[in-house]
């Protein structure tokens, strides 16, 4: 199993904030329940237990979301984005489950390092590459590209550390 998740913090907007973005936007945010939300790098959990893994993914953050309440029940909560965009949140159902607040030991865990994502990915296209004689070939190729363009940027930042 696998999921992925990014934790926000949530800022109350004031009036010149509210203000500000009707004049860029056009939208017409409601003063009195407008907020902004901050993403955090999303992570990837893989695995269960002990075998559970955890990795940023930087490449996937998102940029801020400002965004107003207009209708909220005790099952239904309707905002709109600053953008324009409408937004539709319920309460019950799998949010409900025993599972829903299993984000929150993925949070806590330390994530992987990327020397240790790619020595782990190295051992396994090293695995498939012994498995599958037909794949020896291409893969040779990528490692060889790979460890070339890797080559050059550690000679890149040697040089840009002399000067």
């Amino acid at each position: 199993p696998a999921s992925v998740f990014t934790a926000g913090a949530v800022e109350r907007l004031d009036r010149p904030a509210v203000e500000a973005l009707r004049r860029q936007h056009g939208t017409p945010l409601r003063f009195d329940t407008a907020v902004r939300i901050d993403f955090g790098t999303p992570r990837l959990s893989i695995g269960r237990g002990g075998w559970a893994r955890t990795f940023e993914l930087p490449a996937g953050q998102s940029p801020p979301v400002s965004l107003c309440t207009t209708y909220v029940d005790e099952r239904l909560r309707l905002a709109r984005a600053a953008g324009g965009g409408r937004l539709v949140f319920t309460r019950g159902g799998l949010a409900d489950e025993p599972l829903a607040d299993s984000w929150r030991a993925v949070a806590d865990q330390t994530p992987v390092r990327p020397r240790s994502v790619a020595a782990v990915a190295l051992g396994i296209l090293a695995s498939l590459a012994a498995a599958v004689p037909p794949l020896r070939r291409p893969l040779q190729l990528a490692a060889l590209v790979g460890g070339a363009g890797a080559a050059v940027r550690v000679a890149d930042s040697r040089r840009r550390a002399r000067r």
